[in-house]
Parts: structure tokens; C-alpha cells; sequence
């Protein structure tokens, strides 16, 4: 979809579970300004052990998430390389992001603590995260955590979009999204 809408612009792509790297890899090849990037990003450079479920979309940096609990899934551990985005931007001579879109399962607020370079400069125009909860929760990220940490840096809240709802044994389940201006 971002390819679509903006052509012409570089799209670098986090991910850091290599079987999913390589899908990603598969599906963008041949795709101009197109880099893929086989790390995870967070609030350090370090290894992080990344909990591994049966079905990849779940993956999380966060061992309990609420959705893990109530179906007690079981992970095994790999351990990933994390890198920051400040560290990730001034090595590859980065100096700003036009959309920086967020989806990593609970660690999206770690994410940008990873950012705190960009965000200071204003060198990230939008910020597009996904959040589980809107108020404190028993595990993941909530919107009001995401906005008191950017507030500072002079973002401020925009809207939210409901990307998708699923029902699955008469639980729904909705994964929403905010953006920050």
C-alpha cells in the first residue's frame, strides 16, 4: 500500500524474524527504493529475545501479551539483533522520515524511545503506531503512554484508524491505530 501512494519515495522495512524477512523480501523484490532491513528496532542496540508463535503475526519483543494469555500460546525464544532508529538514520545518513509506521505487537512505545534523536529534531513528520489499549493495560502498548512520551517532543494526537476487527470464538478482536502529527 505505501508503495502505491508514494511511488517514488524510499520505504525501509523492519523485520526481524527471518522467515518473515523473507517473505518480505520475496514479495518487494524488483520494487524501487525498496530496502528491507533483517533487525528489529527498539530502545537499545542489543540482543532481545524474540518470543516465536506458531502463527508469526503474533511475535512480540513482550512475552505476555493479553491476546497470548487468553489463548495460552506457547513461544519458543530466538534471539534478534535490535538496533535504534536514531543509530539505524545516522549511519545510513538518514536525516528525516516522512511516515514512520509502527506494528510490532506490544513494543511500539520502546520503538520510539529508540527515536528520541529524530524526535527532538522534528525530523519525523508522521507517526503511525498501532496501540491495544487506550488507558493502561496488563501488557502492550496504550495510546495515552504512546502520546504523554511524544507530547514533549511537540506531537500531538491526530486521529485514530480502525485498520481491522476480527471475531474469532466470540472474542473481537480490533487492531487500531493512531497517528501523530
Amino acid at each position: 500500500r505505501a508503495r502505491k501512494c508514494f511511488p517514488d519515495l524510499p520505504i525501509f522495512s523492519f523485520e526481524p524474524y527471518p522467515a518473515t524477512y523473507e517473505l518480505l523480501m520475496k514479495r518487494m523484490e524488483g520494487c524501487p527504493h525498496f530496502t528491507g532491513v533483517n533487525l528489529a528496532l527498539g530502545p537499545k542496540e542489543a540482543t532481545l529475545d524474540l518470543y516465536v508463535y506458531e502463527v508469526s503475526t503474533v511475535n512480540s519483543f513482550v512475552p505476555d501479551m493479553p491476546f497470548v494469555r487468553r489463548r495460552n500460546l506457547q513461544a519458543t525464544r530466538l534471539p534478534v539483533q535490535c538496533i535504534t532508529l536514531d543509530a539505524y538514520c545516522r549511519t545510513h545518513g538518514i536525516t528525516h522520515v516522512g511516515i514512520l509506521k509502527i506494528d510490532t505487537e506490544g513494543f511500539d512505545l520502546e520503538v520510539l524511545r529508540g527515536a528520541e534523536e529524530m524526535l527532538s529534531r522534528k525530523a519525523i513528520s508522521f507517526i503511525y503506531v498501532e496501540f491495544l489499549e487506550i488507558g493502561p493495560d496488563r501488557g502492550g502498548t496504550n495510546l495515552l503512554s504512546i502520546d504523554a512520551f511524544l507530547k514533549p517532543f511537540g506531537y500531538k494526537f491526530f486521529t485514530t484508524y480502525l485498520d481491522n476487527i476480527r471475531i474469532e470464538d466470540a472474542n473481537v478482536r480490533r487492531l487500531p491505530n493512531a497517528l501523530f502529527l
